[in-house]
C-alpha cells in the first residue's frame, strides 16, 4: 500500500515483540502492506534462518524496510560496539532490500557530556551503514536521552545533517508535548523515516483510535516532498491483524 506516494508498512513488534516475524510478514502481506520493520538483533541469526527469512519475504512480496537498534549510545566506551552492530544490521538490510537503520533515543547512563558523545556515535554509525546504501534515522523515544524538543534540536545540531536523519514517531512526540505535524514541518529536509501510531490521554493507541491528526501529519510530509517509508506501529500484543487492518481503514479514510 502507498499513501501520498509513500510506501506504508506495519511494525512486526505487535507479534510477540517481534519474535513472530514470519507470522507478521504473512499477515501483513495478506492485508496489503508493502513492508515491515524488525529489530537489529536478527542480524545475529545464522545464515540458514536468514535465508528462510529472505525467501519468506520474497514469496509474500514484502520488504524488510528497516531494523531498529538502541543501546547506551552516549557511552564512549561502547562506541565501537555500536558501530560494529550498525554495519552488521546495514549489511542485512542491503541483502533484503531495506533502506533504513532506525536508532532509538539512547539508553540513559547519566554520564558527562552524554548527548555530545551520542552525537559522535551516531555519526560513526551512519558512516558504517553508508557503504551498504543504508541511511540512519534517529527515533526520539520517551525515557531516553533524546525524547523532547530540546534534546532533539541539540543532537541534530551536533550531527552530520546528510548522514543522521530523523525518524519522527507521532505518539512519542505527542507524549513529549510536541505537535507531530509541526515537528515534521520544521525538520522537513531531514526526515528519513516515519513511525505512525496514535495517542490519547497519556497512552499509545492503535492508529485511528486516538486524538492525533494523522491526515495532517501525512499531508505535511507529502507537501514537503517526502517519499520514504511510513511505518505504522502499535505496542499491543493481541488482535494484531485486526489492529493492522483497522489502521489501513483509517489511512484510507
Amino acid at each position: 500500500m502507498e499513501r501520498f506516494g509513500m510506501p506504508v508498512g506495519y511494525h512486526s513488534l505487535s507479534w510477540n515483540w517481534g519474535q513472530g516475524l514470519f507470522t507478521a510478514i504473512s499477515d501483513l502481506s495478506a492485508l496489503g502492506y508493502a513492508g515491515t520493520e524488525s529489530f537489529a538483533d536478527i542480524a545475529q541469526w545464522d545464515d540458514f534462518r536468514l535465508l528462510d527469512l529472505e525467501e519468506h519475504l520474497s514469496s509474500h512480496r514484502m520488504t524488510l524496510a528497516s531494523l531498529y537498534y538502541d543501546g547506551a549510545l552516549g557511552h564512549p566506551g561502547q562506541r565501537s560496539l555500536h558501530v560494529e552492530n550498525a554495519a552488521r544490521a546495514a549489511g542485512l538490510l542491503e541483502r533484503l532490500g531495506g533502506s533504513t537503520l532506525v536508532v532509538g533515543g539512547g539508553q540513559l547512563q547519566s554520564l558527562p557530556q552524554e548527548l555530545e558523545e551520542m552525537a559522535k556515535t551516531l555519526d560513526a554509525m551512519a558512516q558504517a551503514a553508508w557503504p551498504h546504501a543504508v541511511t540512519l534515522a534517529l527515533h526520539p523515544h520517551q525515557g531516553c536521552l533524546v525524547y523532547d524538543e530540546q534534546s532533539i534540536e541539540k543532537v541534530l545540531s551536533l550531527t552530520d545533517p546528510k548522514a543522521v536523519l530523523l525518524c519522527p514517531d507521532t505518539a512519542h512526540l505527542a507524549l513529549a508535548g510536541m505537535d507531530p505535524a509541526q515537528v515534521v514541518k520544521r525538520h522537513a529536509g531531514r526526515i528519513g523515516y516515519v513511525h505512525l501510531k496514535d495517542y490519547a490521554s497519556g497512552e499509545f493507541r492503535p492508529l485511528g483510535e486516538g486524538q492525533l491528526d494523522i491526515p495532517r501529519v501525512l499531508g505535511t510530509l507529502a507537501y514537503s516532498g517526502y517519499k520514504g517509508w511510513v511505518m505504522v506501529e502499535y505496542d499491543g500484543q493481541s488482535r494484531q491483524a485486526e489492529h493492522a487492518s483497522r489502521a489501513l481503514e483509517a489511512l484510507r479514510a
